[in-house]
């Protein structure tokens, strides 16, 4: 899966068109758990290690990749909190289920349709930075890490 991102839909546990089914014995609640892990660690903390990889840089590098940050406020060590919100919504799949059924000489055909719940989601990221003057610039030097969900 790599660090291309996954989207995960609660309630179907679909990761990017994997359904995960339940293995015997196992309830679906663990099942669907074991599968949200596998997702976690296959795709090993992608948002995270971009942000690791603006560390030591000035502010302005990661406004060029995502623009200004919507909020940014002191710390109490002197530092500057810098955050950016995005927002993703997907649709999830459609399943279209006909059966049709012969009575006599009449059809009858009855049409189930599933899916196509449009999904969204907000992340925050949010990167510290202390002002350099050397550089003239908020040098970025740590960052929280963004929720499992948007890694």
């Amino acid at each position: 899966m790599g660090c291309s991102g996954s989207r995960i839909a609660s309630g179907d546990a679909l990761v990017r068109g994997v359904s995960f089914v339940t293995v015997k014995g196992m309830s679906m609640r663990y099942t669907i758990l074991a599968g949200l892990l596998a997702v976690a660690l296959s795709v090993g903390a992608c948002a995270s290690a971009i942000m690791r990889s603006y560390m030591g840089q000035p502010l302005q590098a990661a406004m060029l990749d995502y623009g200004p940050p919507v909020n940014a406020f002191d710390m109490p060590d002197g530092s500057r909190a810098f955050q950016w919100v995005m927002t993703s919504t997907y649709t999830t799949p459609t399943t279209i289920t006909s059966t049709t059924m012969p009575i006599g000489n009449i059809w009858f055909t009855n049409t189930q349709i599933t899916g196509g719940q449009a999904i969204s989601g907000r992340c925050i990221y949010t990167m510290l930075a202390r002002w350099a003057d050397a550089r003239n610039a908020w040098v970025l030097y740590d960052y929280k890490p963004p929720s499992l969900m948007c890694e």
